[in-house]
């Protein structure tokens, strides 16, 4: 009540001006109208009370987590709560589906599975997954021997290019040198090194066609378990050959080479 007097007390030398300095009319007139505030205040919380009274407060609290998460208006979503959460539900199975293929098949063809399995959309999904992971494993293996030989044929490649190219503009040189203008470099070096590139690109077609047919809304992990089961034959050869004696700069420069090798028939085939 103290805080409330030193306020109209305020509210009253504001306004006695406007009243011709009569203080109890002034007084009168800031009383009246904070009370007509009060009044709208109170009148506007007994109505959101008396509605909210009614209602269940679970159901306002889901209203108020999917109006977090849709960005549309509490109130609104209280009034539709049963349809907003369906569509919600709609959008969260049909993205869990997306990334199981066969789920999303079944789902699609049978409605009666498709309600059965909402609840359960995470473990089948999973399930699906580590099926189509297992059934990848041996395909990504083949692909990784094929890639490690396409790693090989690139790297041998790559001396005979350079060479072939630096000799081939030497040969050129010296022809043009000794008059002989319609002289042609033997090229046997660009030759050699283009065989290699040859099998390098059918090593590495084949590996394409082997390989495993992963989704394109494959996770992190899966694509992961498929890249490391193909590096795995580069690693074996390298691990055979370093435990050898002396041989632990040969099994390096395997680990060097078939990458190498891969990078320089890429960029060969893109200047081609």
């Amino acid at each position: 009540m103290g805080q409330y007097a030193d306020l109209l007390d305020e509210a009253v030398e504001a306004t006695l001006a406007d009243t011709g300095g009569d203080e109890s009319t002034a007084r009168s007139a800031v009383d009246s109208a904070v009370q007509s505030v009060l009044s709208e205040d109170r009148t506007a919380l007994r109505s959101s009370l008396y509605g909210a009274a009614g209602g269940s407060p679970d159901e306002a609290a889901k209203a108020a987590k999917l109006a977090r998460t849709t960005g549309k208006p509490g109130e609104v979503i209280l009034r539709n709560l049963r349809e907003v959460e369906r569509l919600a539900l709609v959008d969260e199975l049909e993205q869990k589906a997306f990334a199981s293929p066969a789920l999303a098949k079944r789902m699609r063809e049978d409605r009666i599975f498709a309600q059965q399995a909402q609840d359960d959309a995470d473990t089948l999904g999973g399930i699906e997954t580590t099926i189509r992971m297992l059934k990848n494993l041996p395909p990504a293996a083949a692909a990784g021997v094929h890639r490690l030989g396409g790693g090989l044929w690139g790297a041998a490649a790559a001396p005979f290019e350079v060479a072939g190219q630096a000799f081939g503009a030497a040969e050129a040189g010296i022809a043009r040198m000794m008059g002989a203008d319609g002289y042609e470099p033997s090229n046997v070096g660009t030759k050699v090194g283009g065989f290699l590139l040859n099998e390098q690109r059918a090593a590495d077609a084949v590996a394409q066609r082997v390989g495993p047919q992963v989704p394109t809304d494959a996770g992190v992990f899966e694509r992961g378990l498929y890249s490391g089961v193909q590096s795995l034959p580069t690693s074996a050869l390298a691990l055979s050959v370093g435990m050898l004696p002396g041989g632990q700069n040969a099994a390096l420069g395997i680990l060097g080479a078939t990458p190498g090798g891969a990078s320089f028939a890429r960029e060969r085939s893109s200047r081609a």
